[in-house]
């Protein structure tokens, strides 16, 4: 996620926008498991951009469902994501 690009390029106006993702994972202490990661876009000059993401956050869909439309609607900066999910969880 190059972060500092896009906050460059597009200042105080760029807006963000948060989606939860089903995502599958095998460990040998956990076995095979369902984990949801949180994707993060901006809006660019030709629509939404990938920003980045964050894999394996939460075991429960409602909490990263939770977490993505309150990223989005707060407008959480890409920058403070890793910060705000240690934060919340």
């Amino acid at each position: 996620m190059d972060l500092a690009r896009i906050l460059h390029t597009g200042g105080d106006s760029v807006i963000w926008r948060y989606h939860a993702a089903a995502e599958r994972h095998c460990s040998p202490e956990l076995g095979d498991y369902c984990s949801y990661g949180l994707y993060a876009e901006y809006k660019g000059a030709s629509g939404w951009e990938p920003a980045g993401c964050i894999h394996d956050v939460t075991t429960d869909n409602n909490t990263a469902l939770y977490m993505a439309e309150l990223f989005t609607d707060r407008q959480l900066s890409g920058v403070h994501l890793k910060d705000a999910l240690e934060d919340m969880l």
